[in-house]
């Protein structure tokens, strides 16, 4: 696994446990050529502007926006069986419990709890190679 691959991965990672799995659904779909980000935005109830946001770091950590939809199309289902570690409405981390104001949720968590983003970086990882998708990891000689 790359480093730019496992990269991206963390990026849907971060945003699964701050409870965006809309921004993730809305990814997938994008990925698969399903809409456009104006569309799917809208359909998810996201900002176009954050969604194209998010597009261009993902292209950046990815090192082209072909890459970034590869492995966009390959993770974002198993980045979305990871829970959010936020209550309800979003303002207190289960996990330490800390109360967020004016604090982006991706950054407390990338910060505070790096160990269980890197645990669950694995999680996705094991969840894709069970999978065996013939051509890519574990199923032939294509290295991602």
């Amino acid at each position: 696994m790359t480093s730019k691959a496992i990269s991206v991965i963390e990026a849907l990672v971060l945003k699964a446990m701050a409870g965006k799995h809309s921004v993730l659904e809305a990814m997938g779909r994008y990925a698969r050529g399903e809409g456009g980000p104006a569309i799917l935005s809208h359909m998810y109830g996201i900002s176009k502007y954050q969604f194209r946001g998010f597009l261009q770091r993902l292209y950046m950590r990815a090192g082209s926006p072909v890459h970034a939809m590869l492995y966009v199309s390959m993770f974002v289902d198993h980045a979305l069986k990871i829970p959010s570690v936020f209550n309800d409405d979003g303002t207190v981390c289960r996990i330490c419990k800390k109360v967020l104001i004016d604090v982006f949720p991706e950054d407390h968590i990338k910060k505070t709890h790096g160990d269980e983003v890197r645990r669950w970086v694995a999680f996705v990882i094991n969840e894709y190679r069970k999978a065996k998708i013939p051509g890519v990891i574990g199923g032939g000689s294509q290295q991602v």
